[in-house]
């Protein structure tokens, strides 16, 4: 597929409450706007603990895949006007078209993705997104990064790629099982696509000062499907792999 200079930039929830959140993504932004000023970024924010209270009320009272999906979705909305509150100097946007338009040129849009995933998903080509706990605002960052022809997905994350886990996992197993995943789709054979190697921001990189416990060896990848069993990505991201432009995984 014929890519255009835009990147899905995905804020984790769980950063919306951290300390000087609006400094750090402006610095985050300011360095990728400079590298790259050809570039459109599309940012979409997780669900964070607001998601984690209708997951949390769904497990002790079951709600139903399609209602706990959408209610999910609803509040991706509400997150991304903190995130706007946050960034007031960015605009919101939650049309299909406008964010077209948007896109065309460089800059910097907040996407508000209810009304992306109720009327422009499911009619786009490509893998459809299931009403299922195993889509997260990893695959729908994704899924938009797909539909859109992005040239870059970037997913920030609050912490560190699980890279011993992950090396462990791929040293001990040949399979993932999915379980909220179509029954058809399971068990999931750890082969390529779905092994992608991944690069990560500077900030993970070796040698670097904010590097971690965990940093990653010069020249080696990290699998999503082994970030997927560790859970630090969603269980329905391996499935989008073969579709997915250049992944990155990137912090504050």
């Amino acid at each position: 597929m014929e890519t255009r200079p835009i990147c899905i930039a995905k804020l984790g929830g769980s950063l919306l409450a951290s300390p000087n959140l609006p400094e750090r993504l402006r610095a985050w932004l300011d360095t990728e706007v400079a590298s790259h000023p050809e570039v459109h970024y599309v940012l979409i924010a997780g669900g964070g603990r607001l998601v984690d209270a209708v997951r949390e009320i769904d497990a002790r009272t079951p709600l139903g895949d399609e209602a706990a999906h959408w209610i999910a979705i609803e509040l991706l909305d509400a997150t991304a006007r903190i995130m706007g509150a946050m960034l007031p100097e960015l605009p919101i946007v939650d049309d299909y078209t406008e964010l077209l338009q948007r896109t065309a040129n460089p800059g910097v849009t907040i996407l508000r993705p209810w009304r992306f995933m109720r009327e422009i998903e499911p009619k786009s080509l490509g893998q459809k997104l299931p009403a299922s706990w195993a889509v997260t605002s990893d695959s729908i960052a994704a899924r938009l990064a797909v539909v859109l022809g992005a040239e870059e997905l970037v997913l920030i994350k609050s912490t560190p790629p699980p890279i011993e886990a992950t090396k462990n996992f791929l040293g001990s197993n040949s399979v993932l099982p999915l379980p909220l995943v179509a029954p058809t789709l399971l068990p999931l054979p750890l082969v390529a696509p779905t092994l992608l190697p991944l690069p990560l921001g500077e900030g993970w990189g070796e040698g670097d000062s904010r590097g971690g416990p965990n940093p990653l060896p010069k020249g080696e990848g990290i699998h999503l499907i082994a970030l997927s069993a560790n859970g630090y990505v969603d269980h329905f991201l391996p499935l989008l792999a073969d579709e997915l432009p250049k992944l990155r995984l990137a912090d504050l």
